[in-house]
């Protein structure tokens, strides 16, 4: 694909982008662009992230309208590689598990599991604000046989359900596990179905050499969702200090009438 059909498949999701839609809406709307933009096998895999912890909030893939939990506890308990935080923090923000895997992708359990769905190659590629902060991630696969994603792939995705408690507890467990190294958050805020925004905390439980967890929901203040706002709306720096102020100032109450 040459570089005029990149900038135009880029045009169109950002014109998708700007009709407020609801987020599955932009998702399959978005398919139908990368659909003949980057070749792949059956449906790309939509996540979206906590920026803060980068554990997975939502998902959207056409024909499977729930994530395995064997996947989830993979992503967030286990070691591999072209995972989606590793993938989101990376400087490049896109990876093939070609590559990250030196070349041998049958060395990574990832691998193995991408082919009972029959998918061979994978392509993961964090989606990001203007100011280059992540808020999710899609995957791409293709087949046996297929030919392997290239630098215009790459290139092409650069530019261009419900909330998941199996990731948290998987996350807390693994810092459980591993109590000398230092853990990585389990906390994500999500917009819950009634409109309004929770927050999702995991905690480890280690009593009597058992291994538990518990996640923790938990109306959200305002102040952790405001930074989530103020990206989404691409304020810049100044504009969200400005905005933190207004958020501070306390309303007066009115004196009573003499």
């Amino acid at each position: 694909m040459g570089g005029y059909d990149r900038e135009r498949a880029k045009q169109r999701i950002t014109e998708i982008a700007g009709r407020g839609h609801d987020l599955v809406t932009f998702w399959q709307e978005s398919t139908e662009v990368l659909k003949g933009t980057v070749p792949h096998f059956w449906a790309p895999c939509w996540y979206t992230l906590d920026p803060a912890s980068l554990l997975v909030t939502s998902h959207f893939q056409n024909g499977l309208p729930q994530i395995p939990a064997e996947w989830l506890a993979h992503e967030y308990y286990e070691d591999d590689v072209n995972q989606l935080a590793d993938v989101a923090r990376s400087q490049r923000g896109i990876s093939t598990l070609y590559e990250a895997t030196g070349g041998d992708p049958a060395s990574s359990r990832r691998w193995h599991e991408n082919m009972t769905m029959g998918g061979d190659q994978e392509m993961i590629a964090a989606l990001r604000t203007a100011a280059g902060e992540v808020w999710g991630a899609v995957g791409l696969y293709r087949e046996p046989g297929e030919a392997m994603f290239d630098d215009d792939d790459s290139s092409s995705c650069a530019r261009s359900r419900p909330a998941l408690p199996r990731a948290h507890a998987g996350r807390a467990l693994r810092s459980a596990e591993n109590p000398d190294s230092p853990g990585e958050i389990a906390v994500s805020r999500v917009l819950a179905r009634s409109g309004t925004w929770v927050v999702l905390h995991g905690a480890a439980l280690v009593a009597d050499g058992s291994r538990r967890v518990a996640v923790i929901v938990e109306p959200a203040h305002p102040a952790r969702i405001s930074p989530l706002l103020m990206s989404a709306y691409g304020l810049t720096e100044r504009e969200q200090d400005v905005t933190r102020l207004v958020l501070q100032v306390t309303p007066r109450r009115r004196s009573p009438s003499a």
